[in-house]
């Protein structure tokens, strides 16, 4: 659950210090402080939150998904080695007719040499559960490299476990290697900061998140718009991996093939359509439940600014190279 303005999810660091409108100081500070004690409190028992953060007494493990991307819930943490998670599905798709499930993302602390094994009990009612079977969960210490750990898919039960006996005191674990939010803006600055590229603000998403399209190129008569757009599901990462390899070449003034394309074409790249999906943690959906694959016949700003506004500015752009 997250704070309509300001995009502060509830449980972080950052929303003990948020104060909507109309709210006095005062208040706000009895609500801070009630809020910590109940932090306080929940630790010092060992007490578990469905809303991703948890501590196993038993050994002093934590789980925690209150980050960018991050996504788990949290069943029972009485066994470290036990420990029952579930995945936390998106809003409401109406198109799907469901709420999409699969990615996850948390970390876990006080780790190092514990031989772990997390149950996610609701891997069989997500959105693609054939997909489990040969899957192998991916995990990494400093958020850079990534490998695989033992995954195991119970067809019966329903049940995704994994094992591992992690090697340092913190670990992450993910459906695939994240390209969090942060990560994307960091892409953005980088490429937008090279020769040749301009940075296009379209529009912004229901969270207020910027809408970031990157035009490599000079548009000129009798030279095609290529658009590559990226991301519309944000549980789908290694698109944006692909876009961000992408741009470091066709920005690279060294390779003759990326000077090719863009003697001859204006090229549009459009990293991460669904930044909000992304920050959220969700695997197909934006903020307001909306498979955006599955909107572009009737975008619309009250649900899908995202689609509505590239659609916009690919019909301006055609407009102006009389396509």
């Amino acid at each position: 659950m997250r704070a309509s303005l300001g995009m502060l999810q509830v449980g972080s660091r950052a929303a003990l210090h948020w104060r909507p409108h109309g709210v006095s100081k005062a208040s706000s500070f009895k609500a801070r402080q009630c809020l910590a004690q109940c932090v306080a409190a929940r630790w010092e028992t060992g007490a578990t939150s469905p809303n991703g953060v948890g501590k196993s007494l038993e050994g002093g493990v934590y789980v925690n998904s209150y980050y960018d991307s991050g996504n788990i819930e949290i069943e029972d943490m009485g066994d470290a080695s036990d420990i029952k998670l579930r995945i936390h599905p998106d809003p409401f798709c109406e198109t799907d007719n469901c709420s999409h499930a699969m990615w996850f993302n948390f970390r876990m602390t006080n780790v190092a040499g514990k031989a772990l094994k997390l149950h996610f009990s609701n891997a069989g009612q997500c959105s693609f559960p054939a997909a489990w079977q040969g899957y192998q969960a991916c995990a990494s210490y400093d958020l850079e490299h990534w490998f695989r750990v033992p995954t195991q898919y119970n067809t019966d039960s329903g049940v995704l476990t994994i094992e591992h006996t992690p090697e340092c005191d913190a670990v992450q674990y993910a459906y695939f290697a994240p390209y969090t939010y942060n990560r994307h803006r960091q892409l953005i600055a980088r490429t937008q900061a090279k020769p040749g590229v301009k940075l296009l603000m379209i529009g912004e998403t229901l969270d207020g998140h910027d809408l970031n399209l990157l035009q490599l190129g000079t548009p000129g008569p009798g030279k095609p718009n290529v658009w590559i757009i990226a991301r519309q599901h944000p549980g789908e990462p290694m698109a944006e991996w692909f876009a961000d390899g992408l741009l470091e070449r066709l920005t690279n003034k060294h390779d003759a093939v990326a000077r090719h394309l863009l003697r001859d074409a204006c090229m549009y790249v459009m990293p991460n359509v669904n930044p909000d999906g992304t920050w959220r943690g969700h695997l197909r959906t934006n903020a307001a439940g909306v498979n955006l694959n599955r909107a572009w016949a009737k975008p619309c700003k009250e649900d899908s600014p995202e689609v509505f506004h590239l659609l916009r500015v690919m019909d301006e752009k055609g407009e102006q190279q009389g396509h």
